[in-house]
């Protein structure tokens, strides 16, 4: 590429990165209080506006359920905004931001539920693309045979 088409193309470049990471601290961030709010209250836990997820959230926090998304929740807010690991904390944020969309998609009621579900999968589908090669490996069809690797092999794959 010639400089002045990679100088046309270097601002496209830089205008989705700092989306991307602007995406990725607000979700960090809000996972990391609201995660964290299960063991701290900095507010009262939403009980859902709805009695199906008022349900749904009384039997996870029996269950225990509550307790590992909440850990996953800060796990992974706190990856994303230390910059470290942001695939894995993209993936490990999945589960609980499914559950969170699907509540706020289907069983309650309201433009700000509607609201925090279209936020929550548009700022995830935006970090997905965003680190769209990390993830690229995943989607091959034919992979290699599982194999053995040397203590040395895997401190070079975090070593990047």
């Amino acid at each position: 590429m010639n400089a002045a088409t990679q100088a046309m193309v270097q601002p496209k470049r830089d205008w989705f990165r700092i989306l991307v990471l602007t995406g990725q601290t607000f979700f960090g961030a809000w996972f990391v209080i609201h995660g964290l709010n299960h063991w701290v209250h900095f507010f009262p836990q939403p009980p859902g506006s709805d009695s199906l997820t008022s349900q749904l959230i009384r039997v996870m926090i029996d269950t225990g359920l509550f307790d590992l998304i909440k850990a996953c929740e800060v796990f992974s807010g706190l990856l994303m905004l230390m910059h470290r690991f942001v695939p894995l904390a993209i993936v490990t944020a999945v589960p609980a931001a499914v559950v969170i969309a699907y509540i706020n998609f289907f069983l309650n009621k309201g433009w700000e539920s509607f609201m925090t579900a279209t936020v929550i999968m548009v700022i995830l589908a935006l970090m997905g693309i965003g680190y769209i090669r990390s993830f690229a490996p995943l989607f091959v069809a034919k992979t290699d045979e599982p194999k053995g690797i040397s203590a040395a092999e895997l401190r070079a794959l975090f070593d990047r």
